[in-house]
């Protein structure tokens, strides 16, 4: 197929593109910044989406504006809006008038929420995004949905947990400069269950959902398929790297004032809480399972 892959040159592009290549894909990429992955042709955002889209059977929509630092602001808000809504609102417009057959779109579980309690997150929770992140990518999936339900333009979307793998992003690369600087960490005592997706097992999702006519139409969750505490991610995380994590036990109520640090004590907090996915629709629905990528994994 002729697929369009915006935000090749991204943290989860830089691994799928070469994939898609090598499948035999005939591969257009829409960037920012000037980028070539040969035999890629690429095209920029600020020369107009159109020239783009001659010829493409299907979009891979990965660009986005990830997460900022500093605190929320109305000015922060506008410009997730603007790069993450309007921008997918303006690609899919045009996918649609020139007869693109399949929009795949890489949300984030951030739409759902930040933590689970009870019961893991599925396709069909009620989403509740905390951020102005979260909040652009819900509402760029409500924009989908109004342009292409019911139309000849298939949509697919993908709500992936934290990425791990490679060269990691946000709050798992933090953890990994931690390591590399011998810091003590403090989770040893913590029991909580959260899930994550490798990028090989998030590229294998995408490319089964290219052509499989069960995707059609769906929200789709995943994830490694198993929970994993934090300890466990710092091992994960750490496992490529030559130096071994000094993890140690921390009283409940010591950590807790470490979650009221400047700066690091909102990453401890996420880092720390439950946040599981059920993906037992995409499995059942699509015929798909995850590899298990690593040994230090609990289930």
């Amino acid at each position: 197929m002729n697929l369009l892959i915006t935000g090749a040159n991204g943290y989860v592009g830089r691994y799928l593109c070469p994939l898609l290549i090598a499948d035999g894909h005939h591969a257009i990429t829409l960037t920012r910044k000037a980028w070539h992955q040969p035999p890629a042709r690429n095209y920029l955002w600020e020369a107009g989406v159109m020239p783009a889209l001659q010829g493409v059977d299907l979009v891979i929509h990965l660009a986005a504006l990830a997460h900022q630092a500093g605190p929320e602001s109305p000015e922060t808000a506008a410009l997730y809006h603007a790069v993450n809504v309007e921008q997918t609102r303006q690609l899919a417009s045009a996918a649609l008038a020139q007869g693109v057959k399949r929009f795949i779109y890489l949300s984030s579980i951030k739409v759902n929420g930040e933590s689970t309690d009870c019961s893991p997150y599925r396709y069909d929770t009620q989403p509740q995004p905390e951020d102005s992140y979260g909040r652009s990518k819900w509402a760029a999936e409500q924009v989908l949905h109004e342009l292409l339900d019911g139309s000849t333009t298939e949509l697919v979307i993908i709500r992936p947990p934290l990425i791990w793998g490679g060269e990691m992003k946000g709050n798992l690369a933090l953890l990994q400069r931690w390591v590399r600087w011998r810091l003590p960490l403090p989770f040893g005592g913590i029991h909580n269950r959260r899930d994550l997706v490798s990028i090989d097992n998030l590229c294998s999702l995408i490319r089964l959902v290219l052509d499989h006519p069960q995707a059609a139409g769906q929200t789709l969750l995943v994830s490694d398929g198993v929970t994993r505490n934090t300890a466990d991610i710092v091992r994960l995380v750490s496992a490529a790297g030559a130096v071994s994590p000094l993890i140690i036990p921390c009283p409940a109520w010591l950590f807790r004032l470490f979650t009221y640090l400047p700066v690091v004590g909102a990453r401890l907090k996420k880092l720390t809480g439950n946040l599981e996915v059920d993906i037992t629709p995409t499995c059942e629905r699509l015929g798909w399972r995850p590899l298990l990528l690593d040994r230090g994994a609990k289930s």
